[in-house]
């Protein structure tokens, strides 16, 4: 298994190519970057679930900056309900 910076990596680059060119991809690695560094920083999250949260928080941030709302993602199964 990968180490979670290189899985860090491996989803910002994924949301770079799936949405870069409806938002900029300094804000998905801004972004990702922040709430990986915040989760990592807090001892009781798993750095794997770090991961999957930034990737989650990373695609949410994408689709709501094309204009694709939550309510919308879990229509379309985009995005799982909370």
């Amino acid at each position: 298994m990968l180490n979670s910076e290189a899985q860090l990596r491996q989803a910002v680059d994924e949301l770079v190519r799936r949405f870069g060119d409806r938002v900029a991809g300094d804000l998905i690695v801004d972004a990702a970057v922040e709430a990986y560094v915040d989760l990592r920083r807090a001892s009781i999250v798993h750095s794997y679930l770090g991961v999957l949260t930034v990737r989650r928080a990373a695609r949410e941030l994408a689709f709501t900056a094309v204009g694709v709302t939550m309510p919308l993602q879990q229509t379309v199964g985009l995005t799982p309900a909370r």
